[in-house]
């Protein structure tokens, strides 16, 4: 392991607003977008723009609760996954933090909005995921914890994990979650991909809430529902006096009316949209890959909605010039001469797009 340097900051990907692109393959959501409910939901909340949110967002909650079962005073809502993580960072106020990479940058960017405001530094220790092993979370992963001479405060874990898509195997997420509860390590689970996986409900660690209070789990709909410009996320954990905190840190009003609209009611019968959408991630993710391999890319074991690989030379700048958008991810992996990217799964005819310009350029 090692200590992450506090300057470092990665940008997130969709920056569609400096750039001229045609197809954005830098951020990850639903190919197929919103269901048609949530857009309908979104256009009829038009009619209450004049009134604030709910501050208690009860009709969220309520949907949150009867889908996952969970009680409602364990759920809290807020702006999007990001502002969750932040805001629980600062209520769990970790002086010690474990954070497997590669991982998402925005992670790092909650810690350092937790250090800004409580002026205080945070050691982050970094894991690093092999390439040779895949970047699979492992048994090696567990034995650094077993070895560790200090305990972190705080776990962060994403499944599957972003940028490489890998899904951790549900025994290695056992045993961590039994490690943190007998070492008093708060473990927070990052779910916002999950339920684009076959069986990806059934996967997640919600059903161990009850007997692990140190277990926190964040998700949203940005990624399942494909509507990162709504702004929702939420958190779940059983630590009430824990939700409660997280909550004072949030603002008066922390989801919009069509933000919760539209996500009540794509949590009202989503089964339907997202089994259409994992059959179509499963189908183009397949495409992507054996087109990406046929170019003599190294694509690395995944089974989200995007894909992580490398090259042998730079191919950013080049796409960029061509319209499309792609995610550089050399932060935690990079080497010289190798270059790592991830890309999402698009509709059909922009994944054709994206392999007929890479066959151009590589």
């Amino acid at each position: 392991m090692r200590e992450m340097n506090q300057a470092e900051y990665f940008p997130h990907g969709g920056d569609v607003y400096r750039n001229e692109v045609q197809c954005d393959f830098s951020v990850s959501v639903n190919p197929l977008g919103m269901p048609a409910e949530a857009r309908r939901a979104f256009r009829a909340a038009e009619r209450e723009l004049g009134q604030y949110p709910d501050p208690e967002n009860r009709a969220l909650k309520e949907a949150l609760s009867s889908r996952y079962s969970i009680p409602e005073e364990e759920i809290l809502c807020g702006a999007g996954a990001s502002g969750i993580l932040a805001a629980s960072l600062l209520a769990v106020r970790p002086e010690r933090i474990l954070l497997p990479v590669p991982s998402f940058s925005g992670y790092r960017y909650a810690v350092r909005a937790a250090e800004t405001a409580s002026g205080k530094a945070v050691v982050t220790e970094l894991f690093r995921l092999e390439e040779k092993e895949g970047f699979a979370l492992n048994e090696r992963f567990l034995n650094s914890l077993r070895m560790a001479r200090q305990c972190p405060d705080l776990m962060i874990l994403c499944n599957p994990n972003n940028p490489t898509g890998r899904e951790a195997e549900q025994e290695i997420l056992l045993e961590t979650l039994a490690y943190c509860g007998n070492n008093g390590v708060r473990l927070l689970v990052d779910e916002c991909f999950l339920e684009l996986l076959p069986g990806g409900k059934e996967k997640s660690l919600i059903r161990f809430l009850p007997d692990h209070p140190e277990l926190m789990i964040v998700g949203g709909p940005t990624k399942t529902f494909g509507m990162p410009g709504l702004r929702a996320g939420w958190l779940f954990c059983h630590d009430r006096e824990l939700v409660r905190r997280v909550a004072r840190l949030l603002p008066e009003w922390p989801v919009s009316v069509p933000a919760a609209r539209a996500v009540t009611a794509a949590l009202q019968d989503p089964e339907p949209w997202l089994e259409k959408s994992r059959e179509f991630v499963r189908r183009e993710r397949a495409f992507l890959e054996k087109g990406l391999r046929r170019l003599g890319c190294t694509v690395y074991p995944g089974s989200a909605n995007f894909l992580f690989f490398r090259t042998e030379r730079e191919i950013g700048e080049k796409l960029l010039e061509r319209g499309i958008l792609i995610r550089s991810w050399n932060e935690d992996v990079g080497e010289s001469g190798r270059y790592f990217w991830r890309a999402s799964v698009r509709r059909h005819a922009e994944n054709v797009t994206l392999l007929k310009v890479l066959s151009e350029i590589l």
